[in-house]
């Protein structure tokens, strides 16, 4: 009886502790799959035309490790039940803004660079 009872308590909190995990996950997350896109594109504008078979490979290699990184993420988005942006009014509305957010950065840093005479 007293076992049955442990067990209980330890189920309980599993899924308090889990409960607690999606929470913080689901907070951070639009940011990260944002930050993951963009960075993504920003590595895949800056590659100049590779010849060398080596560096096209190691290219290549780079841009399946980035993908993968994406893919986890929004696994982790389905795991921690987020809305999906796709059918949900309020979902779409945060990851617009989470990218609005990132794209107006984007802007900024390339003014910068101009004025910098970096471009």
């Amino acid at each position: 009886m007293e076992a049955l009872f442990l067990w209980q308590i330890m189920v309980n909190m599993t899924k308090d502790i889990e409960q607690e995990a999606k929470a913080q996950i689901a907070d951070f997350l639009p940011h990260a799959i944002g930050t993951a896109l963009k960075e993504y594109q920003d590595f895949i504008r800056g590659v100049p035309e590779i010849e060398d078979s080596k560096k096209f490979g190691a290219q290549y290699t780079a841009c399946k490790t980035a993908i993968a990184h994406i893919d986890l993420l929004l696994k982790l988005a389905k795991w921690a039940e987020l809305p999906d942006p796709l059918t949900d009014t309020t979902a779409r509305e945060i990851w617009t803004s989470e990218l609005m957010g990132l794209a107006q950065k984007d802007i900024a840093r390339a003014r910068s660079k101009a004025e910098e005479g970096e471009v």
